[in-house]
């Protein structure tokens, strides 16, 4: 199931067709790229008997000019039928970006950011499903919902405070699969 789960997970993403279709009923929607690459070969010091995934999420928006662009580093992993997520950063501030390319990091200089829970995934009707609610990001809570096909991921992520959502787009957004990475 984790192998089934990276080949869904892994390549190049765009969210045009949405932005398209958006358009015809003139919603402005933001721009979305995602590509997300399995990076083991750049892990050195990986324990021998070591199963799972890490994968580099480099997502790049564009919403009205405004440019944003975020690299973050995962563990998948499989525990007691559900794919695990969970979110890692260097030990020493170092720029995970750098995974990209040639760059290498040692196992032992990656550490759990609690930023973010475990998050969980679990297989039914043919996708993989996340749905967590109020995750705890310092005054904040964050509600993340993915749905996670053979060509398509599907996310919606928003931040609240205690009465309304601060953070996150009016609609989720549909990530096509363009390419293997």
């Amino acid at each position: 199931m984790l192998k089934q789960f990276i080949d869904d997970i892994i390549g190049v993403f765009n969210n045009y067709d949405q932005i398209n279709e958006l358009s015809k009923h003139d919603i402005q929607f933001v721009d979305a790229e995602l590509c997300n690459t399995i990076v083991n070969d750049k892990i050195t010091s990986l324990p021998k008997d070591f199963k799972g995934y890490w994968v580099l999420e480099s997502t790049y928006y564009d919403l009205a000019g405004k440019k944003i662009q975020e690299h973050l580093l995962f563990l998948y992993d499989e525990q007691d039928g559900m794919i695990t997520k969970k979110l890692y950063k260097g030990a020493h501030n170092q720029d995970l970006s750098l995974l990209i390319d040639e760059s290498t990091i040692d196992y032992r200089d990656l550490v759990i950011d609690h930023k973010i829970q475990t998050l969980k995934y679990q297989f039914k009707n043919n996708e993989f499903r996340l749905h967590e609610k109020h995750i705890p990001i310092n005054c904040f809570n964050m509600s993340i919902k993915e749905y996670v096909s053979d060509y398509a991921i599907i996310s919606d992520k928003q931040l609240f405070n205690d009465t309304e959502a601060i953070l996150g787009f009016d609609y989720p957004i549909i990530y096509k699969k363009l390419s293997l990475n």
